[in-house]
């Protein structure tokens, strides 16, 4: 029926622009079953950590094998901390790419409720690469150290030479 053509043409074209949106974000979209653990990605997953959405998909146990052994455990605590309850999830932690480097990644994520009594089912969300802004934030931690530490020296021999002219 030309009805039914009408919207499978509309859900395909709404499709392509959401990937398309979801890719110029430089993003992962991440749909996640919470009952079967079942999760399907899509956006930029190649650029970003080197695998293609096929290869993400699937079993979360995949995801979470990527996480970098030192965050695994901040992944699955902020994770154990919002199943059950709706909670929206927030956190940053390291990726392993295919290529062997490691990412930082920004994980926001939500429940949608669509079970008896509206209990959540699906977990949608989004991850970015923000090794950059980490990168920057390092630098910019490592600058004002070492700001400080000359400040410090300054005043202590400042402090040093008052005391050996006020001696003489």
């Amino acid at each position: 029926t030309k009805e039914l053509q009408a919207s499978v043409a509309s859900a395909e074209s709404w499709q392509a622009r959401y990937e398309a949106a979801v890719k110029a974000s430089h993003s992962v979209l991440y749909d996640a079953n919470h009952l079967t653990g079942q999760v399907i990605f899509g956006g930029d997953c190649a650029s970003i950590l080197g695998y293609t959405a096929d290869e993400l998909n699937g079993d979360i146990g995949k995801w979470v094998a990527l996480v970098h052994p030192d965050d695994r455990a901040i992944f699955l605590d902020e994770f154990r901390r919002v199943t059950g309850h709706g909670l929206p999830f927030h956190a940053e932690y390291r990726m392993m790419r295919k290529d062997g480097g490691i990412v930082w990644m920004r994980d926001d994520g939500h429940f949608v409720a669509g079970a008896p009594g509206g209990r959540p089912v699906r977990f949608v969300g989004f991850v970015r690469d923000v090794t950059t802004e980490r990168r920057a934030e390092e630098q910019r931690v490592a600058e004002e150290r070492a700001r400080r530490q000359v400040a410090e020296s300054l005043a202590e021999r400042s402090a040093q030479l008052e005391f050996a002219l006020g001696a003489t």
